[in-house]
């Protein structure tokens, strides 16, 4: 492809009429990354193709060229890039020189269009770079950016390699952005691409933004934090017999760790036995001492309650304040005070949620909301979320009419199915027993809640018992019965979801076991090569690369190694495959059309399969276990059938040994009894997975309504300067603006997300709840005056 270098203002003319003929235009950014210049703009390399179906490319280097005279060129364009954000950012800090996004360049991500085509499969984890996606939809083997970038430099000359690798940038992009065009239409992608792509201007102004930290404020809460969850440990060793002082205060600390599992179950034994003892009853129907298999976790100490478990309760809480959001949280902080967190689109996720990191602005303690607020007494906070966004989602996809009715008329839907359910009225009751009234809506809210994660009896009882309100699972059992008949459209959706795991579990047959063993032997040595290749120099290896460096490099037959290593790196982890080499894999849809993959991945299935023979009385899989035991120094003790699932995971907490323990039944017993522990694991496994599959559509569908209201809203505030977003969770965003123009920044929020709710529950009415709020705590909201409408 022929590549012009333009360095003189001269031939900017020429490239403007250029992109302004083009039918696609990809673009990448060059940037030192040191000194005094670092990311600001060096290079920006552009690929063309033209109506006549010629491309082109060219490299502009603006170290002697003044790159604001390039916004007549990119004005009213429309670019494929690869990671859209890191380029916008550049061009718009050179080019329109402002931190701010703009909308004079339109940006088309490859690589958010990438991971939706990967959203959900097994080691899918985060984006893929540019030359991962040369080698998988081109053929190409090309450099990495570790490679060549460290030389860019602010003010050298460009050497020829440097031309040629930034042009390739940008003729790959191009090429790369064809090819998954065409994937994604082969995978009916294109809407729910189209809808992630445009909400990205809005989460990448989010980001810019950021949140305003009172730091100094927060660092004295932080000691007061400190000074109670001392108190706390006073509290606990006055539970549990007394403790000991120390030389920094008056505290009396306990004598066992409550930091250790162990010794939090031997506590819970001792001082208190009748909680454990009523807890074990109810659960496993035989009051009993804590065992090592049991859990400690926060919701079954709830579970247990009493005062010693509060006191663990609130322990764990302070410590996790201290540890997560104490001074790391400062490390995050830049120079204009403000916390600036990275929000992932698709790869965050399986289901379409967005994640946040860098902090997670997503997670914030309760007790750090008061201190993220407008750094100016003048701005205010417009808080919006969209009331009960996954019942009425469920409630469209379900087509449940009664449910449908209950939004319609603006009920408490949680008040309405007790009333349903229980036969009273509302009004009446909470008058007359407001005790009760309370406790039936909290029944109704469980349930309407647990419906599409797949709440049985047993865990609908326990939620209500750890929420105070006393549940038998025999009870909890006849509540979901009576939840089925009020609302039949959410129950039978949810039922055919139950039917159609069912009937993919039989389609575990068709699992290749020779092709996945093979793919499990092989695949941990070229991880851990491609892991530490990774570290040292910054890219991925190649294969060739992989073979030189194998710990089976000195075999006979180099060719057949570097085949097998090519083969393996077509797989990002290790999961049961089929026939034709693709990944065993079943896709739920939501109405938009995201499709969130289901793999198998071999740790748990391998793991499943293992318990199963443990558990198995059979004399030859006996025998392997007894040889594996002392071959291995792990401790297999007891029966069989007496070892908990947690006892067997921590002996096998080294994977490695999960796939030797699978190797050892092939060839002691031979491969017919290993496919058929895998085949009743692969079976199993896919059964575990009925939660997340009945609640994938629901969260995924939800996702989508948000990523459509971002992209309304992107637009609806460039009317409003003082306007910026700054934080979304899920169903909810903010945006901070000055408190004159508060109101109509919310009616405008307001809109966007009845209008998005709108688009894929048209059947259901929307409703979005808006406050002001001078800082992100519930405690400091007002009601926001945004008119009369569907959602007030």
């Amino acid at each position: 492809m022929p590549c012009t270098v333009i360095a003189e203002p001269s031939a900017l003319p020429a490239l403007a009429e250029v992109l302004s003929a083009a039918e696609r235009i990809a673009i990448d950014t060059e940037v030192p990354i040191d000194g005094p210049a670092q990311g600001r703009l060096r290079v920006m390399s552009i690929a063309v193709r033209l109506a006549d179906g010629s491309e082109r490319s060219y490299v502009v280097d603006v170290r002697d060229l003044d790159p604001t005279l390039l916004a007549p060129c990119l004005t009213g364009i429309t670019a494929d890039a690869w990671n859209a954000n890191f380029d916008a950012r550049v061009i718009d800090a050179a080019v329109w020189q402002t931190a701010d996004t703009t909308p004079a360049l339109g940006w088309w991500d490859a690589q958010i269009a990438d991971a939706l085509l990967h959203q959900g499969r097994s080691g899918f984890t985060w984006y893929h770079g540019l030359a991962w996606a040369a080698r998988q939809y081109l053929g190409l083997e090309v450099d990495g950016k570790g490679s060549v970038q460290l030389s860019f430099t602010s003010d050298g000359d460009l050497t020829e390699e440097q031309v040629g690798y930034a042009a390739a940038d940008a003729v790959e992009t191009l090429w790369v952005g064809d090819e998954i065009r065409k994937a994604l239409e082969a995978a009916g992608l294109e809407q729910i691409a189209e809808i992630e792509l445009a909400a990205r201007p809005f989460l990448d102004r989010m980001e810019r933004t950021g949140l305003w930290f009172d730091w100094d404020a927060w660092q004295g809460e932080l000691c007061i934090i400190e000074t109670q969850s001392r108190a706390v440990l006073g509290r606990l060793a006055e539970l549990t017999g007394g403790g000991q002082g120390n030389l920094f205060d008056e505290i009396v600390e306990p004598t066992w760790n409550p930091a250790s599992d162990r010794q939090v179950k031997d506590a819970l034994n001792r001082w208190s036995e009748s909680e454990v003892f009523s807890w074990t009853a109810d659960r496993y129907g035989t009051a009993r001492h804590l065992s090592e298999g049991d859990s400690v976790s926060a919701a079954v100490l709830r579970e247990i309650g009493g005062p010693v478990s509060e006191a663990i309760l609130d322990l764990r809480n302070h410590t996790k304040i201290l540890t997560t959001y104490g001074e790391s949280i400062g490390e995050h902080l830049h120079d204009d005070g403000r916390l600036h967190p990275q929000y992932l689109q698709v790869v965050g996720t399986n289901t379409g949620r967005l994640a946040s990191r860098n902090p997670n602005a997503q997670n914030f303690t309760p007790r750090m909301l008061p201190f993220v607020r407008p750094a100016e007494p003048e701005r205010v906070f417009v808080h919006a979320d969209l009331s009960q966004a996954e019942l009425r989602y469920l409630a469209q996809v379900a087509d449940d009419a009664p449910l449908r009715a209950a939004f319609d008329r603006g009920d408490d839907v949680h008040v309405r199915t007790a009333a349903s359910m229980f036969g009273f009225e509302p009004e009446e009751l909470q008058s007359s027993d407001p005790t009760r009234f309370q406790h039936l809506r909290k029944i109704a809210k469980a349930l309407n809640f647990g419906i599409a994660y797949g709440t049985g009896a047993a865990a609908l009882a326990r939620s209500l018992t750890a929420e105070g309100s006393p549940t038998a699972v025999d009870e909890a059992a006849d509540l979901l019965a009576v939840y089925r008949r009020t609302y039949p459209g959410t129950a039978e959706w949810a039922e055919a979801r139950i039917a159609e795991i069912q009937a993919l579990r039989e389609e575990t047959s068709a699992i290749d076991w020779p092709a996945t063993l093979r793919l499990a032997r092989g695949f941990a040595g070229v991880a851990d090569v491609r892991r530490e290749f990774r570290k040292t120099k910054g890219r991925w290896p190649t294969a060739a690369e992989i073979t030189t460096v194998h710990p089976q490099r000195h075999t006979s037959d180099l060719d057949e190694l570097r085949a097998e290593i090519e083969w393996l790196l077509r797989y990002p982890a290790p999961v049961a495959l089929l026939a034709d080499g693709e990944p065993f894999t079943f896709s739920s849809r939501t109405i938009a059309g995201r499709r969130q993959q289901f793999n198998l991945h071999l740790d748990r299935l391998f793991l499943m399969a293992i318990t199963d023979a443990i558990r198995t009385d059979r004399p030859a899989v006996t025998e392997v276990r007894r040889r594996f035991n002392g071959s291995h120094q792990i401790d297999l003790y007891g029966p069989g059938a007496d070892l908990s699932t947690d006892q067997i995971e921590r002996a096998f907490e080294n994977r490695s040994l999960r796939r030797r323990f699978m190797d050892a039944v092939v060839q002691e017993i031979g491969p017919t009894e290993a496919t058929q522990l895998l085949g009743r694991a692969a079976r199993e496994r896919v059964g575990a997975m009925v939660n997340a599959w009945r609640n994938a559509p629901i969260q995924g569908g939800v996702a989508d309504i948000m990523l459509v209201a971002y992209a309304d809203l992107d637009r609806r505030l460039r009317a409003y300067p003082d306007a910026r977003p700054v934080q979304t969770v899920h169903d909810s965003v903010v945006v901070e603006c000055n408190r004159s123009s508060s109101a109509s920044v919310a009616r405008e929020v307001r809109e966007a997300l009845e209008e998005a709710s709108r688009r894929f529950c048209p059947d259901v009415s929307p409703r979005a709840d808006v406050d002001i709020r001078t800082t992100l705590s519930d405690d400091d909201a007002e009601p926001a005056a945004v008119g009369v409408g569907a959602g007030a």
